[in-house]
């Protein structure tokens, strides 16, 4: 109803700069988007403070359950696996140390912001913006 209020101000307006409609028209068409406007707020007034103790209610499961640090720690199990076939060359001490090591936390670092922890993250933070 809002979107379609706009389109109809919009055509009015477009009508009346061109001398195509009288301005009656225009001004209801504008107490409607304004009736529209506010019912829209209105609406999204009413579903955020049904949403907010909500949000709130999530935020303190994903903190009393620990619930980051089960998930980093699935995603370094999944960095672990993808690894373990290259552990022979990653744990020899000589100068592959330097590139093992980077290999490694890149491995790690790529799982935390690609798996659940990462995605989890993302959706909160998408809460809070």
């Amino acid at each position: 109803r809002y979107a379609s209020s706009i389109s109809n101000v919009a055509l009015l307006l477009h009508s009346y700069t061109s001398c195509a409609s009288e301005y009656g028209p225009v001004h209801e068409g504008f107490s409607q988007l304004m009736k529209a406007e506010e019912a829209h707020r209105n609406g999204l007034l009413h579903a955020w403070s049904k949403a907010l103790p909500l949000v709130g209610l999530l935020v303190s499961k994903v903190v009393d359950s620990d619930a980051f640090a089960k998930l980093s720690l699935e995603d370094a199990k999944s960095a672990y696996a993808a690894l373990k076939p290259r552990a022979e060359e990653l744990c020899h001490d000589d100068a592959t140390a330097i590139s093992a090591i980077s290999a490694v936390s890149g491995a790690v670092n790529q799982s935390l912001r690609e798996g659940f922890f990462g995605q989890t993250e993302r959706q909160l933070a998408t809460l809070f913006k």
